[in-house]
């Protein structure tokens, strides 16, 4: 029993660090508006745990309700795994807790999304929230990098407030 303990434990720790390598791309997505309105969504990307700032793309929300922020992530990430020339991502980050992970999940198996994906919530001290099914591994490996992921939902969060705020007085501004 303990050489299958010990075995087992081997090809644990073989899975997480082959997991480990394979997220040199990370997605970072948040949504942000104005009092209910010009809305945006943010993506962020990450390449080998630094910010690539020539990847990153601000979505305006065209479709979904305004404050309806589970059918606005929805949008921005059908349009963003529309393109399938963009380079895929190894982990997909989304600002959101419970129900935003609940209600994506169809989005995310529609666009066959394969990779790793999860959210991290601001509520009850940046939790992460799994789909239904993630294997501990992946877990296990959020845990161990959650500074990092904390720094890709934060960088997406002041991307799309940035963001929005610019293209709000841009818009407002070349008006008057």
């Amino acid at each position: 029993n303990l050489k299958h303990i010990q075995d087992v434990t081997l090809v644990n720790q073989d899975e997480y660090s082959s997991r480990q390598s394979q997220f040199n791309r990370i997605e970072g997505y948040d949504i942000s508006h104005f009092a209910g309105k010009e809305t945006y969504g943010s993506m962020v990307v990450f390449i080998d745990g630094v910010p690539d700032k020539t990847e990153k793309r601000l979505f305006k929300i065209k479709d979904a309700p305004a404050k309806n922020e589970m059918e606005t992530q929805k949008e921005m990430l059908e349009r963003r795994l529309s393109q399938t020339e963009w380079p895929k991502p190894d982990l997909i980050l989304i600002d959101g807790g419970r129900p935003q992970v609940e209600y994506l999940t169809k989005t995310m198996d529609t666009f066959q999304v394969k990779n790793a994906w999860f959210g991290l919530s601001k509520l009850d001290g940046d939790h992460f929230v799994f789909p239904a099914g993630t294997k501990n591994v992946l877990k296990d490996l959020a845990q161990a990098n959650k500074r990092l992921l904390q720094q890709v939902r934060d960088e997406a969060h002041r991307f799309a407030n940035r963001g929005r705020s610019r293209r709000y007085f841009k818009d407002t501004l070349g008006k008057s």
